[in-house]
């Protein structure tokens, strides 16, 4: 916690591997409600 590159730097990767898990989510999800459809 004392060393703010590492923190900023694994700031950075969590907000990329956020935005990834969303992404796969809202494909998944629309491939369900087509597959349903």
């Amino acid at each position: 916690m004392i060393n703010q590159p590492q923190f900023d730097s694994y700031s950075t990767a969590a907000r990329v591997c956020l935005g990834v898990a969303v992404f796969s989510a809202t494909m998944l999800a629309a491939l369900m409600t087509s597959i349903l459809m």
